[in-house]
């Protein structure tokens, strides 16, 4: 067999089986979260420690890829007095039907790579969360008010009390 054939063999193969990697219907993650997509900007603070609060103004892109079924989140903040980059991030969500669950995969400059179920508290407001060694990070994700996206991050040491750290109320563009 020479190797165009093997190559065409191949080929051929490998078209038969990502038909069955297809959406098992029509509905994407984008029909589901619609409301997220756009250009979103606003103006936040962040709490680390007790060096008491600093604030940023916040850039944020949402778009839709790989034919809606997945959601591409890009961030930039920069700090108001400074202007300095101090939130450069990127977040996927997807939806995986093994689990029949949403999912967002965030990566940070710090080197930072977490996955983390979406909890959904309303159709237009969700929670995410990840452990950190001392204990866990969530954030609330509120979209219900059109046309702004609150975000509001919280630390417990325990799972029971939260202390929050950080928010963000952005207007979309």
């Amino acid at each position: 067999m020479n190797i165009k054939t093997h190559l065409m063999g191949l080929l051929c193969f490998m078209a038969l089986l990502s038909r069955g990697q297809e959406a098992p219907s029509s509905l994407t993650i984008a029909d589901s979260l619609h409301f997220m997509l756009g250009e979103w900007t606003g103006k936040g603070w962040i709490q680390q420690g007790r060096a008491g609060r600093s604030y940023f103004f916040q850039e944020e892109r949402i778009e839709t890829h790989v034919g809606g079924q997945t959601i591409l989140i890009l961030g930039k903040g920069r700090d108001t007095a400074t202007q300095a980059l101090v939130h450069d991030a990127l977040g996927v969500l997807y939806y995986d039907a093994d689990s029949a669950g949403f999912y967002m995969h965030t990566f940070s400059t710090a080197g930072e790579a977490k996955k983390t179920p979406l909890e959904f508290l309303s159709s237009r407001i969700f929670r995410w969360r990840f452990s950190v060694p001392r204990g866990t990070v969530r954030f609330t994700e509120d979209y219900s008010k059109e046309g702004f996206w609150t975000s509001k991050g919280e630390f417990s040491f325990d799972g029971e009390s939260w202390f929050p750290f950080f928010e963000m109320l952005l207007e979309k563009t």
